[in-house]
């Protein structure tokens, strides 16, 4: 939460205009190192959220002496450069009371699963619709990965500590700014070494039919990581135990996800102890632009290609008839 309410009364706005809110602090962070990060914009004071053992509960809001600091901090931020006890913080203004629930309804509107999601920049001039943001995705997103706490009972301690070491992969993924939750991409993890890319698409098809039985779930691409150097019996190259599912819409992801994930009884060499850990991948928004620049430069490659035989061929056709070089020309040209 980002509201500015720690003192019982709601903050003026002349402090609200020279305050920030970070999150993603370090457990052992102290005021001092907070000091030291925003040095060169003055740091007035700090106030810090604490655990009842007295340790950093990973935000903390500054007060700035002039408003235009603010403006720094917030490049900082987004340029990655905000840096507290060598750990990467994510940086954004400060909120009254009053907005910051504005912003939790925003939050909570919940977008139909058939819908396709979009980015707030594409929203159009005359479209009054709430459109979700990055940001507002990815927490909903997390929001879908969460066992939920009846069934998280009868999960085993292994299971458990991969799914907190996991939660907090993504979650410190997500303070840099570039990178996001793909909504169709997941990863599964906990895989047995028997199941291969075969495998793992006819299981994933077969989640999305058990949960939506009208769906024709569409997998665009799967693949099961593997150790190179590691050979099974075999002799082909080792399962590292987890692995990517693309899927060509956000309905039939969700459906995976909700089937599969900590399912007790899911098949394919799955076990009581070792259940499906299914969460949405994080992707670079830097890999996906590079990724969509290389495959348009192929298809226009391709496209050359084919012009070019196209015209070759009907040079070669010409030369042997050419009453009808005009015709050919036109046809070309359509």
């Amino acid at each position: 939460r980002s509201d500015l309410h720690h003192n019982g009364n709601e903050t003026s706005r002349s402090e609200l205009d020279r305050c920030v809110f970070l999150r993603g602090l370090p457990r052992e962070a102290e005021e001092e190192n907070i000091r030291l990060a925003f040095k060169s914009q003055g740091v007035d004071r700090v106030h810090m959220m604490r655990d009842d053992d007295g340790n950093c509960r990973g935000t903390a809001f500054v007060y700035f002496k002039m408003p235009d600091s603010v403006h720094a901090a917030l490049y900082l931020g987004r340029r990655g450069r905000a840096v507290v006890s060598g750990q990467s913080v994510e940086v954004s203004k400060a909120l009254s009371r009053g907005e910051a629930q504005k912003l939790t309804l925003m939050h909570e509107e919940k977008t139909p699963v058939n819908e396709p999601m979009m980015h707030v920049r594409e929203r159009k001039s005359n479209d009054t619709r709430v459109w979700e943001t990055l940001p507002m995705r990815d927490s909903r997103l997390m929001r879908e990965m969460e066992v939920p706490e009846g069934k998280s009972r009868l999960m085993s301690i292994q299971d458990a500590a991969k799914r907190d070491a996991a939660m907090r992969r993504i979650r410190a993924s997500l303070i840099d700014t570039s990178k996001h939750l793909s909504d169709v991409r997941l990863l599964i993890r906990n895989l047995p070494l028997t199941v291969d890319t075969k495998s793992l698409r006819q299981m994933c098809r077969e989640a999305c039919l058990k949960w939506a039985p009208s769906s024709d779930p569409r997998i665009v691409h799967a693949k099961v990581l593997t150790e190179q150097r590691r050979l099974d019996l075999n002799g082909h190259p080792r399962s590292r135990g987890r692995g990517f599912v693309e899927f060509d819409n956000y309905a039939d992801a969700v459906a995976c996800l909700r089937c599969l994930n900590n399912h007790p009884n899911a098949g394919f060499g799955f076990t009581f102890q070792a259940r499906p850990i299914v969460e949405f991948a994080v992707e670079d928004g830097r890999v996906v632009a590079k990724r969509q620049r290389m495959m348009r430069d192929k298809e226009m490659r391709l496209s050359s290609k084919r012009s070019f035989a196209r015209r070759k061929s009907l040079w070669e056709k010409v030369a042997h008839q050419p009453e009808n070089l005009f015709d050919e020309m036109d046809e070309v040209d359509d």
